[in-house]
């Protein structure tokens, strides 16, 4: 994504960046789908997770959501069937670690039409399936573009939870 890009593209790209194959996984269509559909699902998991009650947020509620989830997925777009089990299983740990320690009222995920604030300033939080340097990058890019020609400004910070692999990166565009 470059500065020429729409408002509605990058955003496009942000939700769910597995939908615009990089340069060296143009031929790896497997890889991108269930990486897409993964990304989807964790969207909406944690769309729905943070709708429900403050008091209602506990792991069990989350561990119910994913185990939903899971029973649902369309288990042939991974490689295998022990593929599927070790990437729910990876992502059903670091799903339940990161948000049920994460106390806010409100979704700090990428909730691009309510941006989270702090200190008047604009931060962009995501949890994405895998992530790697290339990748991390090219977001960073695209929410700069967006939070500048949404907001008129650039983010204070633009953080990222890689959830498969259980990392988190961090750009300060300030800086």
């Amino acid at each position: 994504m470059n500065n020429n890009h729409t408002i509605e593209e990058c955003y496009s790209f942000l939700a769910c960046p597995y939908r615009f194959p990089q340069e060296k996984q143009i031929h790896n269509t497997v890889k991108d789908s269930w990486q897409q559909a993964l990304q989807n699902s964790i969207n909406d998991i944690i769309e729905t997770f943070y709708r429900i009650t403050y008091e209602e947020r506990t792991s069990l509620r989350l561990f119910a959501l994913l185990s939903q989830n899971w029973e649902n997925f369309d288990r042939s777009l991974f490689l295998s069937q022990q593929h599927f089990i070790l990437v729910c299983a990876t992502v059903t740990d670091h799903l339940l670690k990161l948000l049920t320690t994460v106390k806010e009222k409100k979704n700090p995920f990428l909730n691009l039409s309510e941006p989270t604030f702090e200190k008047g300033e604009v931060v962009i939080e995501k949890v994405l399936v895998d992530v790697d340097e290339e990748l991390f990058s090219a977001y960073c890019q695209t929410a700069m573009t967006y939070s500048y020609n949404a907001y008129k400004c650039i983010p204070k910070r633009i953080e990222v939870f890689d959830i498969l692999n259980a990392k988190r990166y961090v750009h300060y565009p300030g800086l």
